[in-house]
């Protein structure tokens, strides 16, 4: 189910940044080592972190009105 997931994620990340990096470097503000251990399913990632990775599947029209 992790992968499932985590493919998912990826595909979203690269439709709206540049690169992964750019993704968890700027949003989540974690290093390659740790992107890749949550990616693997050896880590999770903070509750704050969980939540921008769910606003990419947000419409981003809502988030404005908010």
């Amino acid at each position: 189910m992790h992968e499932a997931f985590v493919l998912i994620v990826v595909n979203a990340i690269r439709e709206r940044y540049v690169s992964e990096k750019a993704f968890y470097t700027e949003e989540l503000g974690i290093s390659g080592q740790s992107w890749t251990r949550w990616k693997n399913g050896e880590r999770g990632l903070k509750a704050e972190n969980l939540q921008k990775i769910a606003r990419l599947f947000t419409d981003r029209s809502e988030e404005r009105r908010e």
